[in-house]
């Protein structure tokens, strides 16, 4: 269905070596994003798009869209984001070697593929790096299989 991805995204950001704790959109909060180490992660639901559906509209195809926010200490806000943007490519190319292409294991979902995003956001003492992708798939209220 919709959604049921999160978990399985932040179980693959938690496999990335660098990375001191993935989390959910629940932690990307102010408040909770505050106590977390750097660098992590959080998984943000991006919304959906019907590409197409059935004639009785049973079954749909879908494309997802999943946000990673990198979220990567800063050394001293007077220093801008710079020595942040910096530091974030290793960040960065682990989480495009970790998606770009990645299916998961349910027979209805396509690989994931990168797609536009916002810019990075510069908080003090840390920095946010956006990193988008989507994923379509189908959605079959119906038990029988039908084409689309």
């Amino acid at each position: 269905m919709l959604m049921e991805l999160e978990p399985l995204i932040i179980a693959r950001l938690a496999a990335i070596p660098s990375l001191l704790g993935a989390y959910g959109a629940a932690e990307f909060a102010g408040v909770a994003k505050a106590g977390k180490p750097s660098p992590c992660a959080y998984v943000v639901y991006g919304g959906y798009r019907p590409l197409q559906s059935s004639e009785d509209g049973a079954v749909a195809r879908v494309e997802e869209s999943w946000m990673v926010a990198l979220s990567l200490k800063s050394a001293s806000p007077a220093q801008g984001a710079d020595p942040a943007r910096a530091a974030a490519r290793p960040e960065v190319e682990a989480v495009l070697r970790a998606f770009m292409g990645w299916r998961p294991e349910s027979q209805s979902y396509k690989a994931f593929r990168l797609a536009p995003g916002p810019r990075p956001e510069a908080e003090p003492a840390r920095l946010l790096v956006p990193i988008v992708f989507t994923v379509e798939h189908v959605i079959n209220l119906d038990a029988a299989p039908v084409s689309l």
